[in-house]
């Protein structure tokens, strides 16, 4: 997934920078304290998902070149919408995580944000699926039950709220 990221960002030979990534060394010092850092911060998570998460004790660290490379997309809302820093516009949302899901806790998040700005959100969580689980839904062979039982909701939401 982090591939896929530093791909869209624009940097060459993205497998160079995956432990930058992995150790969130990737961004500066400075965004970690400013208020960005508020947007993803772990206080915004369930208690559940917060249980046995440490909060970072150094936020001295960040690799300063990597980041002016990638600040302006990783600050773009279109690329990061956890990066908005208002959030009351946004169209009413029907949000689906996987508790096996590198982004699972950014997708929480999310709900969380939009609902402290005012904006009616579903969140759909499957406890027992991961990252793109019914993107495979269009070929047979890798359909999974979670998806039939999914898809009558969406179609609800939609149907209620796309105007």
């Amino acid at each position: 997934m982090i591939q896929h990221w530093l791909r869209y960002m624009g940097l060459k030979n993205p497998t160079q920078y995956l432990a930058e990534f992995t150790t969130n060394n990737h961004t500066s010092s400075l965004l970690k304290y400013s208020q960005y850092a508020a947007y993803v911060s772990p206080t915004l998570l369930p208690e559940v998902y917060r249980s046995g998460v440490a909060e970072p004790r150094n936020l001295d660290h960040g690799n300063e070149e990597l980041w002016r490379r990638i600040e302006m997309t990783v600050l773009n809302p279109h690329f990061a919408p956890l990066m908005a820093t208002d959030l009351a516009k946004v169209s009413p949302a029907f949000v689906i995580t996987s508790e096996f899901d590198v982004l699972r806790d950014d997708g929480i998040i999310y709900v969380e944000r939009l609902r402290r700005a005012g904006v009616r959100v579903n969140l759909y969580h499957v406890k027992t699926s991961f990252h793109g689980f019914c993107s495979a839904y269009l070929f047979e062979s890798t359909q999974f039950d979670i998806c039939n039982k999914i898809l009558p909701d969406v179609i609800q939401y939609i149907e209620e709220n796309i105007h």
